[in-house]
């Protein structure tokens, strides 16, 4: 004797599943009684970033990265933590962690320096949602130093690393000013 009535069950799809199609299917039998019932699920655990950011800037701008982090049905995503990073061939600029608002989006301005370096900056956008989708972009920028920029190079001559002062004294503070190439 089976009771009829409607019966549910819940699939529980895990953090480390790797992308693909995927067949769930689900058997019932009793007594000389049996039924199967397939369903396709489709996994894409891919974010989606779309990014914008200029790809020159010049020493003393800021540069401005924002953008969108949606599904791949193109929903937006709220709450995604973002790791922004900024490296050049000489190590890391800049790393800065970030979320997104209600609508998926996000956004970051970092003020270039005159002492970062010139030339192409490797910029990683990755970004993380609690369900473990993960999704990434890289982009390029150029960074240069604006014509007409003097760099100088200043050495302390006094006081002496070990000098003793009382309070109240007169401290003389030399300094030895060259005019330098680069930072």
């Amino acid at each position: 004797d089976s009771e009829d009535g409607v019966y549910g069950l819940n699939i529980t799809i895990v953090k480390n599943i790797t992308q693909g199609r995927y067949k769930v299917l689900y058997k019932a039998e009793q007594d000389n009684q049996y039924d199967e019932f397939a369903v396709l699920i489709n996994i894409d655990p891919e974010l989606r970033i779309n990014a914008s950011l200029d790809e020159t800037y010049l020493k003393g701008q800021e540069m401005e990265i924002s953008g969108f982090i949606r599904d791949f049905n193109g929903t937006p995503q709220e709450d995604v933590n973002i790791t922004i990073s900024a490296s050049h061939e000489q190590g890391l600029i800049f790393k800065k962690d970030i979320s997104t608002d209600k609508n998926g989006f996000f956004w970051h301005e970092f003020q270039i320096s005159f002492g970062e370096p010139d030339g192409i900056w490797d910029i990683l956008i990755k970004a993380e949602d609690k369900d473990g989708n993960e999704g990434s972009a890289n982009f390029a920028a150029k960074v240069s130093t604006p014509k007409g920029v003097t760099y100088y190079a200043v050495t302390f001559l006094s006081p002496l690393a070990d000098g003793e002062f009382k309070r109240g004294s007169v401290i003389p503070i030399t300094v030895e000013v060259k005019d330098g190439e680069n930072p």
